[in-house]
C-alpha cells in the first residue's frame, strides 16, 4: 500500500516537470523495478565511441576471413584477407587511395558521409553505424589514432573521439553499451535494421556533468535513425540544454527521480559541449530503457 501511495504521488507531480518528461506508463515501469537500467560514467579525454565498424567475410570467408581498420587523425584504413596477410580493401575508397577513407576530403569529412561510404560500397562484408555521434559531426582530425585492429568482433570495432578536438564528450543511454549487433537483422550477411531503438524509450533520471572549457553546456538529444545500405539518415531533436560552470561538477538533471524522456523509439544522446576549448570531461548519467 505504501508503494502504491509513492507511485501515485510521483505520477501526480507530472505537471511540475517539462512536457517532454511526461509519460506515466514509463514512470510506472521504472518504479516497479523493471531491470533495464543504465548507468555510464565518462571521465576521460578519449571515451566517446563515434563509430562502430563490423567486418564479416560472407562469401569471401575462405580467402578473406579477416578484416581490420587502422585509425589516424586524418584517415580510416581498411584491409582484408588471410589473417596476418591482409591487404588494402578495394571495395572501400574516398580520396586517392584504395582501402582508405580520407577524412579531410569534402566527400567524407562528416560522420554521415563516412557511414554511407562504408555501407554503400561493400555489399555484405563491411557495415558501420554512428553511435555517440551525429551524422553532421566532423571527422577531420577528430579521432584518437589506433593501430590496425580486427573488426570481426560481434559488437564491432570502436572508433573513438578525442574530446580536445571535438569539444564535446558524451554517450548513449542504452543497456550493454556500444554494440553494432542490434543494427543488423542478420549478423552473418550484415543486413541492416533501420532503427535499433525502435521498440524502446529511454529516460534520463539523474545526471552530473563537468567540462573544463569555454561556455560548457549539458545537452540531451532525441535521435531517430534510419540505417540503410542506400544512404542512412537521422532526425535530431534537442530536448534539453543547460549551461554549466567550467571545471565544476554540476547536477545537470534531477527532478525528484522523474525522467527526461527521449521520444518513443529514438536514441538518447547525452553530451557536455564547449565552444572554444574542452578538457577533463566528466559525465555520470543514470536512467532506464523500457519497451515503448
Amino acid at each position: 500500500m505504501k508503494k502504491l501511495l509513492i507511485v501515485a504521488a510521483l505520477l501526480a507531480a507530472v505537471a511540475t516537470v517539462p512536457v517532454s518528461a511526461q509519460d506515466t506508463a514509463w514512470m510506472t515501469k521504472y518504479l516497479s523495478g523493471d531491470p533495464a537500467q543504465v548507468n555510464f560514467v565518462h571521465a576521460t579525454q578519449a571515451g566517446d565511441v563515434a563509430l562502430l565498424i563490423k567486418y564479416n567475410p560472407g562469401s569471401a570467408a575462405l580467402t578473406k576471413p579477416s578484416g581490420k581498420v587502422q585509425v589516424t587523425t586524418t584517415t580510416l584504413v581498411f584491409v582484408s584477407g588471410l589473417a596476418g596477410a591482409e591487404a588494402a580493401e578495394a571495395l572501400i575508397q574516398c580520396g586517392a587511395t584504395p582501402g582508405t577513407i580520407d577524412l579531410t576530403a569534402a566527400a567524407c569529412d562528416t560522420i554521415g558521409e563516412v557511414v554511407d561510404i562504408i555501407n554503400a560500397s561493400t555489399s555484405d562484408r563491411w557495415k558501420a553505424v554512428n553511435w555517440a555521434s551525429l551524422r553532421t559531426d566532423s571527422t577531420n582530425d577528430k579521432f584518437i589514432a589506433a593501430a590496425s585492429a580486427s573488426a570481426n568482433a560481434r559488437t564491432g570495432l570502436q572508433v573513438v573521439y578525442d574530446t580536445s578536438k571535438t569539444l564535446f564528450a558524451g554517450g548513449v543511454l542504452l543497456p550493454g553499451g556500444p554494440d553494432i549487433g542490434p543494427f543488423l537483422s542478420n549478423s552473418f550477411q550484415l543486413v541492416p535494421y533501420p532503427n535499433a531503438f525502435g521498440s524502446n524509450r529511454a529516460g534520463l533520471v539523474y545526471a552530473q556533468a563537468a567540462l573544463t572549457g569555454t561556455t560548457p553546456n549539458f545537452q540531451v538529444y532525441s535521435v531517430l535513425p534510419a540505417f540503410s545500405d542506400n544512404g542512412s539518415s537521422e532526425v535530431v531533436t534537442q530536448i534539453y540544454d543547460l549551461r554549466i560552470v567550467t571545471a565544476t561538477v554540476t547536477t545537470a538533471w534531477s527532478q525528484g527521480g522523474y525522467p527526461l524522456l527521449a521520444r518513443k523509439g529514438e536514441k538518447m544522446l547525452i553530451r557536455t559541449v564547449a565552444t572554444g576549448s574542452a578538457a577533463a570531461p566528466r559525465l555520470n548519467a543514470y536512467g532506464s530503457v523500457f519497451p515503448k
